[in-house]
């Protein structure tokens, strides 16, 4: 099980133990990295293009993702 900090902002980095520590800048930047999900709803909200509150950001593309947060936990 990977520790987490009280808001969720740290990931553990399963290789060293390190953290990547706050990711949202790192895939703002890199939206490209997701998969924008853009149809659906969950209790009255609507997906739609960029950040929504059904599914935020969208789905991690697997490795691109893993490379921006690599970048990011060697920044902080």
């Amino acid at each position: 099980m990977h520790d987490h900090d009280e808001r969720g902002e740290e990931i553990r980095n399963a290789g060293d133990g390190g953290t990547a520590g706050l990711v949202a800048p790192a895939l703002y930047r890199k939206s490209g990295d997701l998969n924008d999900i853009t149809l659906g709803n969950n209790n009255g909200f609507e997906a739609g293009p960029g950040w929504d509150p059904v599914t935020g950001l969208g789905s991690p593309k697997g490795d691109a993702i893993a490379a921006t947060l690599s970048e990011a936990s060697v920044r902080s």
